[in-house]
């Protein structure tokens, strides 16, 4: 059963990732730095984030990406921009 969701912040210095659970209760977060290869800092930040939340790629039922290579993350489901996340989070507090 897919039981969680996964935030990724694909930035240009750092990688962001942030599973929460169906009830919105974060499990577990990851911030990576970002090397000369774009794509190794993200992968550390979403393995970080399961091995800290003890699961797997599998558990994960929806996953969201943000930043500057939003659009390069083949796992997400559906990319914003930070301006609308920064929105959608300022209309949530």
């Amino acid at each position: 059963m897919k039981s969680c969701v996964m935030g990724i912040d694909f930035g240009s210095t750092t990688a962001k990732a942030v599973i929460l659970d169906l009830g919105g209760r974060m499990l577990s977060s990851q911030v990576a730095h970002m090397g000369a290869v774009s794509g190794e800092g993200v992968a550390a930040a979403i393995a970080g984030a399961l091995d800290a939340a003890g699961l797997a790629q599998a558990d994960i039922g929806r996953t969201v990406a943000t930043g500057y290579g939003r659009r390069m993350l083949d796992i997400a489901d559906k990319n914003y921009t930070e301006i609308t996340c920064h929105a959608r989070g300022a209309v949530a507090m």
